[in-house]
């Protein structure tokens, strides 16, 4: 059985004017990693074994409904990006 992670009510943007502050939940996931010897051995490094996802959201969904939403939409915007950062951001505009 699953569970999903603690979320945590964390409110944004708090060094902007208080019209910009955004409070939503803080999801932190951690994931064992696949491949441990693709990290660099490090003493000081407590925390190799894990990966951790970080998502910020104001969703009504639980974690399991709203992950494959949030990710498909990440993808959407690297797109974009990836995109402005080629040919397509030298275009004119206007």
């Amino acid at each position: 059985m699953t569970t999903d992670p603690p979320t945590v009510p964390f409110t944004a943007f708090t060094s902007k004017k208080k019209a910009f502050h955004t409070t939503a939940w803080l999801i932190v996931r951690r994931v064992r990693r696949l491949n441990p010897k693709s990290v660099p051995e490090d003493p000081a490094e407590l925390f190799s074994v894990w990966r951790h996802h970080v998502i910020f959201t104001d969703s009504p969904f639980v974690l399991a409904q709203a992950e494959p939403m949030l990710r498909e939409h990440a993808q959407v915007e690297q797109s974009f990006a990836d995109l402005e950062d080629s040919a397509l951001g030298h275009l004119p505009s206007g």
